[in-house]
């Protein structure tokens, strides 16, 4: 879920039969797979946002002088 929220049906990875059946909850409802389409656009956006604010941070975190900058080491 941290992965991919709402945007998918939830199954073992490990077990053909769980993946068969999250396939198959998915082809039997087509209003399903497009509002999992949906929501996977808006999970994708969401963690695309959050990446770049972790660039920003780490970048900052390098740039001397910064206030958020690393202290130099010794």
């Amino acid at each position: 879920p941290e992965v991919c929220g709402t945007a998918a049906v939830p199954c073992d990875p490990f077990a053909i039969e769980s993946v068969t059946q999250a396939i198959r909850t998915i082809l039997a409802a087509p209003p399903m797979a497009a509002e999992l389409r949906a929501q996977r656009a808006a999970v994708a956006a969401r963690q695309h946002h959050d990446l770049d604010i972790l660039v920003q941070l780490v970048l900052d975190g390098i740039r001397p002088g910064h206030p958020a900058a690393l202290p130099p080491t010794g």
